[in-house]
């Protein structure tokens, strides 16, 4: 997400417009990671809470090992749609600008198979 802000010359008094980027945020000093896996194929499961802090992004990792695909929605009915959800092959991912890790919901092709994702908190 870009924001516009002002800022002010040094010496001269005039205003420059710019949009603020991911880069304009202080780095991070820890790193939020894990798993996820869907207990039974067909069902999807939301991913757990978990806050992303503003101008950061959750990558998404289906699992190298997984054998069939991985579904996100924004929402059970969409994760569980064919026509509506989001597809990962084993070990693709998805970077995702979002403030919560919880507004993810997954469904998988296979029961046991999942995700990993990662955050900078």
């Amino acid at each position: 997400m870009t924001m516009p802000v002002l800022l002010q010359g040094p010496t001269s008094g005039n205003y420059l417009h710019r949009l603020l980027s991911a880069e304009d945020y202080d780095n991070r000093a820890t790193l939020s990671h894990g798993q996820m896996n869907v207990t039974a194929a067909g069902t999807a499961e939301q991913m757990a809470s978990l806050a992303i802090p503003h101008g950061f992004a959750v990558v998404i990792k289906a699992k190298p090992g997984n054998t069939g695909n991985i579904f996100l929605g924004s929402s059970k009915a969409n994760a569980e749609s064919s026509t509506l959800r989001f597809t990962l092959q084993p070990n693709e991912k998805v970077e995702l600008k979002i403030d919560n890790l919880n507004l993810v919901w997954l469904d998988a092709a296979t029961s046991g198979e999942g995700v990993e994702y990662l955050i900078e908190t």
